[in-house]
């Protein structure tokens, strides 16, 4: 009979050892966590650990049919002509604005230019401008801004566009400094 009871002590006090046990344990892990951090920390100087933008300066542009200079902040990304276009040229913002600028050369002229007589038709959307030597279609929401300049039968479309609304006069820095080869 005694050693019946030994029995059953056995079988209650083990696992409750065990439970003690794992609660211990447990209780040293999370006083540990939050002791104070011992030991240091190694920092490179800030000159070496910050990246510059490689393209914080305004940069230019030589193609076939036209040369320009497009503003700080943007880069060329790659482009492939389609349609009638001549020459192409696309550049991105690096930043996270969302920004793009796209440049175009096609034979044309401002009178028949299909994406010129799409924003005439469609005054609700484009408010038009014109210079002496350019045309502007001004998008009303503020996300698109597009010049066309026409030279010897060929005509350069210049648009910059902007998800929220945050033109920063992009496309006129490129439009004025468009010159033709």
């Amino acid at each position: 009979m005694g050693k019946l009871k030994f029995l059953r002590l056995r079988k209650f006090f083990i696992p409750l050892l065990i439970i003690l046990f794992a609660a211990a344990v447990i209780f040293s892990i999370i006083k540990r966590m939050n002791l104070p951090a011992v030991g240091s920390i190694s920092q490179q100087p800030p000159a070496q650990a910050e990246k510059t933008d490689p393209y914080a300066a305004a940069g230019t542009y030589r193609g076939k049919y036209i040369t320009f200079s497009y503003p700080a902040h943007y880069k060329k990304v790659p482009a492939k002509l389609s349609g009638s276009y001549l020459e192409v040229a696309d550049y991105h913002t690096t930043d996270s604005t969302g920004k793009q600028i796209n440049i175009g050369v096609a034979p044309g002229s401002l009178a028949s230019d299909s994406s010129i007589t799409y924003r005439r038709q469609h005054r609700e959307l484009y408010k038009e401008s014109s210079s002496s030597h350019s045309l502007e279609f001004t998008k009303l929401d503020g996300t698109e801004d597009t010049f066309f300049i026409e030279h010897n039968n060929l005509l350069a479309s210049i648009s910059a566009t902007a998800p929220y609304n945050n033109q920063a006069g992009d496309a006129l820095f490129v439009a004025s400094s468009l010159k033709w080869l």
